[in-house]
């Protein structure tokens, strides 16, 4: 079976097998542009950070997601979890350093909480290649990462 719109997006095509379970998933990349930000930078649906074949990206519902391409397919490596039926979700790299999903003016969902002394959300690659999402302080040590 051929769905598209998997978890609200409507960028994303999934083929199913006949129990519903997901075999095949393809995802639209956020447009080219920035691999890291600053604090106070807002992501809303679609945004987010990219570097070639990895992305990190705000879902329509709620769910921050880093993928990376694996034959050519983007699949996901790691995500907050917060998918919901709601609508108006912002990630948010807030002026105090802390990763943050939510809607504005409520709690947030998720959080990543590096601390005051976070200056840079950076998506890149290690050293063995893999695709990690990580929160320096400004002398360049890693405060928070994933995966």
């Amino acid at each position: 079976m051929l769905r598209q719109g998997f978890l609200g997006d409507p960028a994303q095509i999934v083929v199913e097998d006949a129990s519903g379970s997901p075999i095949w998933m393809a995802y639209s990349p956020v447009p080219a542009g920035r691999s890291l930000t600053v604090p106070g930078t807002q992501f809303h649906y679609g945004d987010g950070l990219r570097i070639p074949d990895a992305q990190a990206v705000l879902h329509s519902d709620g769910n921050f997601v880093l993928y990376e391409t694996v034959n050519g397919l983007w699949q996901p490596t790691w995500s907050t979890d917060t998918w919901t039926t709601c609508t108006g979700y912002l990630a948010s790299f807030q002026a105090d350093g802390n990763l943050v999903v939510g809607q504005p003016g409520t709690p947030c969902l998720w959080a990543a909480g590096p601390g005051p002394n976070a200056t840079v959300l950076r998506l890149h690659r290690d050293a063995t290649g893999a695709a990690k999402l990580s929160i320096y302080n400004a002398e360049g040590q890693v405060l928070w990462q994933v995966p």
